[in-house]
């Protein structure tokens, strides 16, 4: 098993290589999920991964954003530049781009980012077949979904995140920060909306309020040998945006886990104090209450526990504490687990701490250092070096010769000058061993010198000059590479022009009389059962989830066989195109593939395929393929929540469930969500934007168009059906409007 640690800028790498990541993925300026971090550039790739070849550590880079038509070409040119720098892997979330690169870089392991949304086997067939053989499956599923993973597909590197952050939506299944500011998480942009505060409704009434998408820290140091045992290859801590020391720190805690020794209680504290949001949580795996996976009383860094409060003055207050602290130590102040002032370090007191405080505390809050400078000093400078043996041979009227050991690996030099005999104070052993040794700050150690030399006499400038060029030598043979530049053969795209077609999705059987006139039904259901979808009278597309872990799959499976009317799948999710394929159904690609591209969309034969939410019309213009559906009506899922907000609001569990409707999320701005339940062998919700996505007064008639009519009334559906079925095929437009709040979500709006 392997640690993959984070890198967002220079000085994170090297403290996970101090700390012993096996390793590091980065990203450069462009192209990647973490465009807040500092990142890299062409140059400074290059040191990298020098650097990191030298200590052994690998190094992949994050090619992980949804890439737009006209950036393709760009992409493919920035994962060259990385090849040629000598990345180990590419982690990659654009389906066409990894199959791309897949196939054009040898010895460059492509990887499935979580964004790609990987949950299952089916799923990983399908990864597979597209020539990926490693990726990082959604933090999302159970111990079930992960073991038959393994069964079923041995030969597959799994990735799995055991450290930081969690987000709150499905992997990869994010529309929330471009829904509320345009700033897209599918474009390395993400606000974090679900950092912020909500109130919830239920049937009109405020029922709770808080960070209610707000999910605590993942840790998972105490369970690595199961993991390992369970068929994990790489354990992966998140964190591009945090401090070198949180990298550091988690590196060096995964590394003991790894190596079987046993984890202290300063291990975890340590953590904690590094970044710690809601006291960690085991994350979708291993908590039986999901509720328990959100923390919703703060959002950011809580620290750990020291004291508590006892005196409160004017600038000053004094805490009880067992801890010693410095200057520069900083805390944050809570009461009832909600914060309420931050302080920084003063004075020690007799056993007490003199504190330089804001807010409006009291005595007996709790007090929680989130930085010590203590714990921070530890991780200072990259100490761990590349241990040689050197052998000198220095003979009068002949070069040196030098036999450098390092790494397994056996190198010779010769000096470009030669030994002059000595003639009155000869150069000793000792002092061309001394001199040899000075290695400064290179990545190089002495572990073993012998020196055989002559009467002879040599200048500190020549010993020294003679180090410094063998050992350049050395980073160089150690580091160099033998790659050619990759020539692209990128699929054929053949160009389609749009057949003005309308597909719309339904979820009961009433509204099929509605929506008959449309060329392709598409049926997503509340709740999977053959009972329920048995009821529609047609021929349908049956919408299977962008999340499903192996119950859910095998219910999936048993629906499609009884149910003669579904003649084609709705693909969210790449599992669901295996799924097509082994009951020989039609495909469609829906919105949770999410389609930025013609590649993309030429990967798998399908009757037709919706471009993703997050592009302007402009943008889809650019597509060789204009068969392709436009999304221009109805309510936009904006995340799959994968634990149960029912718990969060009613504090219950499934056992003595309260689920009894819809719930409302609103932010402070008033901008409403809809929370609702999809059930397979388990619960999924959906939130839901409040704003109804409307094109119509707006699009041009040469598009095919996608309706998402579920969450509406019967008499909506059918106009709105009817005035796209007649827009489509006639180019007249029966304008409607209803009292709802309706959005042109990003059909003209680019998202950053």
């Amino acid at each position: 098993m392997e640690i993959f640690a984070p890198a967002g800028n220079f000085e994170s790498l090297k403290q996970a290589i101090q700390s012993g990541a096996d390793c590091v993925y980065l990203g450069l300026d462009s192209f990647n999920a973490r465009m807040k971090a500092d990142n890299f550039t062409a140059e400074t790739l290059t040191q990298a991964v020098k650097l990191c070849h030298l200590h052994g550590t690998k190094v992949f880079l994050t090619l992980n954003i949804l890439v737009k038509p006209n950036e393709f070409d760009k992409a493919l040119q920035v994962a060259s530049q990385a090849y040629m720098c000598g990345v180990d892997g590419i982690i990659c979330a654009d389906f066409g781009l990894c199959q791309i690169l897949a196939k054009h870089l040898p010895g460059c392991d492509v990887v499935f980012s979580t964004q790609a949304n990987v949950q299952n086997s089916e799923g990983c067939a399908v990864s597979k077949q597209l020539g990926i053989n490693s990726l990082v499956l959604s933090r999302e599923i159970d111990k079930n979904t992960l073991l038959d993973v393994r069964k079923t597909h041995p030969d597959i590197n799994i990735e799995y995140f055991v450290q930081g952050a969690l987000c709150v939506a499905v992997s990869g299944q994010c529309q929330m920060s471009s829904a509320v500011d345009a700033f897209s998480g599918n474009r390395g942009q993400c606000k974090q909306p679900c950092r912020q505060c909500y109130s919830c409704f239920y049937d009109g009434k405020k029922i709770n309020e808080g960070y209610l998408l707000s999910t605590k820290d993942l840790c998972l140091a105490d369970k690595i040998d199961e993991l390992k045992n369970m068929g994990i290859n790489r354990v992966k801590i998140e964190g591009r945006n945090r401090r070198k020391e949180y990298v550091g720190q988690a590196t060096e805690v995964y590394r003991k886990a790894i190596d079987s020794k046993p984890l202290t209680n300063d291990d975890y504290t340590n953590l904690k104090k590094m970044f710690n949001r809601g006291d960690f949580t085991k994350g979708y795996m291993y908590e039986a209450d999901m509720g328990k996976i959100m923390y919703q009383h703060s959002q950011g860094h809580k620290g750990v526990e020291v004291g508590q409060i006892e005196v409160v003055k004017d600038k000053f207050c004094i805490a009880n504490t067992k801890q010693k602290f410095t200057s520069g130590d900083a805390f944050k102040i809570f009461r009832n687990n909600i914060e309420v002032g931050n302080a920084v370090f003063a004075e020690n007191q007799n056993g007490k701490i003199k504190l330089s405080y804001s807010g409006k505390i009291k005595a007996g809050d709790k007090l929680n250092v989130t930085t010590q400078n203590s714990l921070l000093k530890r991780y200072a400078e990259l100490t761990k070096k590349v241990g040689v043996k050197l052998q000198l041979e220095a003979k009068v009227n002949l070069p040196i010769k030098c036999i450098i050991e390092c790494k397994n690996q056996r190198f010779e030099f010769e000096s470009d000058f030669i030994c002059d005999k000595a003639q009155n104070n000869p150069t000793s052993g000792d002092e061309i061993a001394k001199q040899m040794s000075k290695l400064g700050d290179t990545q190089f150690t002495i572990l073993d010198i012998v020196v055989k030399n002559e009467d002879i006499f040599l200048p500190k400038s020549k010993i020294n000059e003679f180090r410094r060029q063998i050992f350049e030598k050395v980073a160089e043979k150690l580091t160099q590479l033998n790659r050619t530049i990759p020539q692209y053969q990128k699929p054929q795209i053949t160009k389609k022009s749009c057949k003005n077609l309308i597909a719309v999705c339904i979820s009961k059987p009433d509204q099929v009389a509605f929506v008959k006139n449309c060329d392709f039904i598409i049926v997503k259901p509340k709740e999977y059962s053959t009972q329920f979808l048995s009821q529609f009278d047609c021929k349908f597309y049956l919408d299977l989830p962008n999340f499903a872990l192996k119950n859910d799959v095998d219910l999936l499976k048993k629906i499609i066989q009884e149910t003669p009317n579904v003649i084609g799948i709705s693909a969210n999710s790449i599992y669901a195109i295996e799924l097509a394929k082994q009951f020989d159904k039609k495909l469609f690609l829906n919105q949770g593939m999410n389609i930025f591209n013609d590649y993309s969309a030429n990967l798998w034969d399908s009757e037709g395929f919706v471009y993703a939410n997050e592009l302007t019309l402009n943008e889809i213009s650019t597509f060789k393929n204009q068969s392709g559906f436009v999304f221009a009506e109805g309510y936009n899922v904006c995340m799959t929540l994968a634990h149960c907000p029912v718990q969060v609001n009613f504090k219950c569990t499934c056992k003595n469930c309260k689920y009894k409707g819809d719930l409302v999320y609103k932010d402070k701005l008033g901008n409403e969500f809809l929370i609702k339940r999809k059930k397979l062998s388990k619960c999924y919700f959906e939130l839901i934007n409040g704003h109804r996505l409307s094109g119509f007064e707006k699009i041009d008639q040469n598009h095919n168009f996608y309706l998402n009519l579920a969450g509406l009334d019967n008499e909506k559906k059918k106009i709105i059906a009817d005035a796209y079925t007649t827009f489509a095929k006639t180019g007249v437009k029966n304008s409607f409007a209803f009292a709802e709040k309706t959005t042109n979500g990003h059909l003209f709006k680019n998202v950053k």
